[in-house]
């Protein structure tokens, strides 16, 4: 058995931020952030679900390789913050949504209405997610042989079956999808590896 196997959700499409493939980087964060764990880079569909169960692991954190500054602390966070005892066997990390929103025939969409909603008590996915294998391996067991969902998708599915408790991540949550968002990106990267530099030689 092990501990934790820590399954990386590939992008889409190849992206390369910084030099290294996004799966890459997800795979290189899950590995510092959880010593140990087995990794392997997997689309959410039925093929996943046979590994898991083949896996026999203890616990089950996957990751959307398209948020490539996902923290060591968050990774702990969502991880830790499952408890099957508790009636949570599964978490999922979120952010706050910055826009403002209205409701549209029941969807919420970014716009200024009479109407609004209050942001604090509406978030979105940021990429990670925890639980255990029988409820991952559970939901994905009904999928189709071809069929695959993303990992906003597969946490609505496992609302349904158990509870998953949230973890706000702190800051501003980046995604990187296209061409646009993989060069804003590239520019954080650069700042952040610049300020590292200058904190060291000072």
């Amino acid at each position: 058995m092990i501990g934790t196997l820590a399954v990386v959700v590939p992008p889409p499409r190849d992206l390369v931020l910084g030099g290294l493939p996004l799966a890459d980087r997800a795979v290189a964060r899950a590995r510092h952030a959880v010593p140990g764990c087995w990794t392997v880079i997997s689309p959410l569909n039925v093929g996943l679900a046979r590994l898991v169960d083949e896996a026999n692991a203890q616990e089950v954190l996957l990751l959307d390789a398209t948020y490539p500054f996902v923290t060591d602390d968050l990774l702990v966070a969502v991880r830790h913050a499952i408890s099957p005892e508790m009636g949570d066997a599964a978490a999922v990390a979120v952010a706050e949504v910055s826009d403002t929103l209205k409701p549209v025939d029941g969807v919420l969409v970014a716009a200024s209405a009479e109407r609004t909603v209050e942001r604090s008590d509406v978030h979105f996915c940021a990429g990670v997610m925890a639980t255990t294998p029988a409820v991952l391996g559970s939901v994905l067991s009904f999928l189709g042989p071809a069929a695959g969902i993303d990992l906003v998708d597969l946490v609505e599915r496992v609302e349904r079956v158990v509870g998953v408790r949230r973890v706000l991540a702190p800051g501003a949550v980046s995604r990187v999808v296209d061409d646009d968002s993989l060069a804003y990106a590239e520019a954080l990267l650069a700042a952040r590896r610049a300020s590292a530099t200058a904190t060291s030689s000072g």
